[in-house]
């Protein structure tokens, strides 16, 4: 039975936002071990403010792990979907790396993020898979500002 076009891009569009669900919880734990090894390690405090240094280590290894997953021969649905989990880690941390600062510059600046990578994928003609995947973590982003959520 072949399916329609238009449900297997309904059907493309729930997995990437179960799927980016799944992997943005995953990240956070990532995140929240390597903010505690590196207490662990440099004896910091346990109440002050994680350190950029571990939100950067953070951002590294997902980038590193994206870089292998793209070049990797799974499908672009797969693709789009991991795409959810360090973009919207690299503009959480962007968000709180900059908090001190006006919210307009951390909307500036990750918009610009945004920009650049849907610039990309159009340049490369990827497929629309990453286009809503990109849209999905941005319309995350906005409620996440709109609704004043602290994660």
């Amino acid at each position: 039975m072949k399916m329609e076009p238009w449900i297997k891009n309904i059907l493309s569009m729930i997995v990437i936002v179960l799927v980016g669900f799944v992997l943005f919880n995953l990240a956070f734990l990532m995140a929240y071990g390597i903010i505690t090894l590196i207490i662990l390690v440099t004896g910091a405090s346990s109440s002050s403010p994680p350190s950029t240094v571990s939100f950067a280590i953070l951002l590294l290894i997902l980038w590193i792990i994206a870089w292998f997953v793209f070049r990797s021969k799974i499908n672009d649905l797969a693709k789009a979907s991991f795409l959810t989990m360090p973009l919207m880690s690299t503009l959480v941390v962007l968000f709180v790396v900059t908090y001190d600062l006006s919210q307009w510059v951390s909307i500036l600046i990750g918009g610009a993020l945004c920009v650049l990578i849907l610039s990309f994928i159009r340049l490369k003609k990827l497929s629309w898979v990453y286009t809503f995947a990109t849209f999905y973590v941005l319309a995350l982003i906005a409620f996440i500002m709109i609704f004043d959520i602290q994660i």
